[in-house]
């Protein structure tokens, strides 16, 4: 699976990126998502049991790991003490299952807000542990190359369901 955090317009590649082997920035790996959803407990004076009330708000914890590939250890070890500067924390998260002919379908995580991944070098090998909290995950409508045959560019729109069922349509543009 391919995972980037769309930012400022700008897609950051966080595992996996599209024309770059896995060599060089493997798919994660280790992928495990895990939504918790907020609960109340209601304790009654000498009740003999507690009621949970389940107040909705579920928050999706994702956990991957990935290996980014560098020409040398000082150029991985360089890259690990920049990465902050490099990558931003918040976005939208886009998970895209890839498929053996290359082609792939994307689910996007709202609200999401990525902690600093822990870096481990080893050799010119970089590995990071990322963990991502975020809001609710949902299908794009559409994911498709720009027609004009740039591939440098890729055009998304996604549709989202406002809550009288009313369709809201939403169009960016990413440049790669």
């Amino acid at each position: 699976m391919r995972i980037g955090l769309h930012a400022s317009g700008v897609l950051y590649p966080l595992a996996g990126q599209e024309g770059v082997s896995e060599r060089t920035h493997s798919s994660a790996g280790g992928f495990e998502l895990t939504p918790e959803s907020a609960v109340q407990v209601a304790a009654f004076v000498r009740g003999s049991h507690a009621k949970p009330l389940d107040r909705g708000n579920v928050l999706n914890v994702l956990n991957f790991g990935t290996s980014r590939l560098f020409s040398t250890p000082a150029e991985a070890q360089l890259w690990c003490l920049d990465y902050k500067t490099a990558f931003p924390a918040a976005g939208t998260l886009f998970l895209d299952a890839v498929a053996a002919d290359g082609t792939f379908t994307r689910r996007c995580m709202a609200n999401a807000v990525a902690d600093p991944p822990r870096r481990r070098c080893n050799g010119a090998t970089v590995l990071l542990d990322y963990l991502v909290r975020g809001g609710a995950i949902g299908t794009p409508a559409t994911a498709l190359i720009n027609p004009t045959g740039d591939n440098n560019s890729i055009y998304y729109t996604a549709v989202a369901s406002g809550s009288g069922g009313n369709g809201i349509t939403i169009e960016y543009v990413i440049s790669g």
